[in-house]
């Protein structure tokens, strides 16, 4: 993979992110595992294992709660557990 994103969080990236992986975003917010956000977006397990692995990847965010932070202050995510996306 080429680092065509410059780093430093998602809000850099937000307009190259696809509508899939910013559902599965959501979807690991509201605290899916990789099985049920495949089952609910019909894609196998495997591309959210992909998804997931691009995102740290490229944003250079190490954790989980890093990404959360960063997905909710870009606005991809809400911060409330309510209706999903």
């Amino acid at each position: 993979l080429s680092r065509s994103i410059p780093p430093g969080g998602l809000s850099l990236w937000i307009c190259q992110i696809p509508l899939t992986l910013i559902r599965a975003l959501n979807l690991i917010a509201r605290e899916y595992n990789n099985e049920e956000i495949a089952n609910k977006l019909f894609i196998r397990q495997r591309t959210v294992e992909a998804h997931r692995h691009n995102i740290f990847f490229k944003t250079e965010i190490k954790t989980i709660v890093g990404l959360m932070k960063d997905a909710i202050n870009s606005g991809l995510v809400l911060s409330d557990r309510g209706g999903e996306s």
